[in-house]
């Protein structure tokens, strides 16, 4: 197949090239900066650089593509001020909003659309176990998800053609959360953030180019929870994940300090979300790692 990809330069947008690469599809990519893509140049048919709120020339760039992969947004790290906040969105529903009205305008073409969502749509629910059917949450992220997918769904025919991914904390070496924990954890200041027990729903990066795969192959429509069937409360998270780089968690950071220290991305770290995967269960998509210590050993 021909795929579109805007996001390709990023951790799980290099992970997806080498991997449709190696399934000989024609790989086409949308970048603000040619020279991100550097890494992966020999994966790609073609790159055209766009400034993320307008495609050019959407006749010769969209043309016979069968599969628009949307994985554009700024990174949720950083302490979340009212510019970040703005970026945060603009960056998201500007790229989604231009892909949408360039396909929408090129009459008789009708790909399948994948855009990247996550599951702090859900917002922060405690106990409630959350399938891809539960209501939205009520959150600057849950608002921004909202917002994000309303503008996927401005697709024609968006009901057999948009896939909403709505992600979570995605486990890979080099990028995502390990990135992140793993220079913490080895200093020995790993442990409990707030009170522990809330969830956290994870996936490990080869499912996540799995599921994607899977979605095309299947042809899947509407949220997908891109999750393992398996969540963890953080402090048993944190346990494990200590323990696998011989560690000890002894720190237990109060909510207040996060929320002092980490601004609003403390939503993240702290909400509780027992998200399941009920779509690509019911689909039978057979997991890689399902449970976090082999996904973590994995990595």
């Amino acid at each position: 197949m021909k795929i579109l990809m805007s996001g390709a330069s990023g951790f799980i947008g290099k992970r997806l090239c080498e991997s449709l690469y190696k399934d000989q599809h024609e790989l086409t990519a949308l970048t603000r900066s040619t020279n991100t893509l550097a890494p992966i140049n020999h994966l790609l048919a073609s790159i055209h650089q766009w400034n993320g709120s307008v495609v050019p020339d959407p006749d010769h760039v969209l043309k016979d593509c069968d599969v628009i992969i949307n994985l554009v947004g700024e990174s949720i790290r950083g302490y979340w001020t009212s510019k970040k906040r703005d970026m945060l969105r603009t960056s998201r529903l500007s790229a989604t909003r231009a892909l949408v009205t360039a396909v929408n305008e090129l009459r008789g073409y009708e790909p399948m659309l994948i855009s990247a969502s996550a599951i702090g749509y859900y917002g922060d629910r405690g106990e409630e176990i959350l399938s891809e059917q539960s209501a939205q949450g009520n959150s600057f992220l849950s608002e921004l998800t909202t917002d994000w997918e309303e503008e996927a769904m401005r697709l024609n025919n968006a009901s057999n053609k948009v896939v909403l991914l709505r992600l979570g904390v995605v486990l890979g070496s080099g990028g995502g959360l390990v990135a992140g924990l793993k220079p913490i954890y080895n200093m020995g200041l790993g442990g409990t953030l707030g009170k522990g027990n809330q969830w956290w729903s994870w996936i490990h990066i080869d499912d996540v180019i799995g599921v994607i795969k899977f979605v095309i192959s299947q042809k899947l429509s509407g949220p997908v929870n891109l999750v393992s069937p398996n969540p963890e409360r953080q402090k048993a998270f944190s346990e494990k994940f200590a323990k696998l780089l011989g560690r000890r968690t002894i720190f237990e950071l109060p909510a207040f300090v996060i929320k002092i220290a980490s601004g609003g991305v403390s939503e993240e770290i702290l909400s509780s979300r027992n998200v399941v995967p009920v779509k690509l269960l019911e689909n039978e998509y057979k997991f890689v790692h399902p449970n976090l210590e082999d996904a973590l050993a994995a990595l």
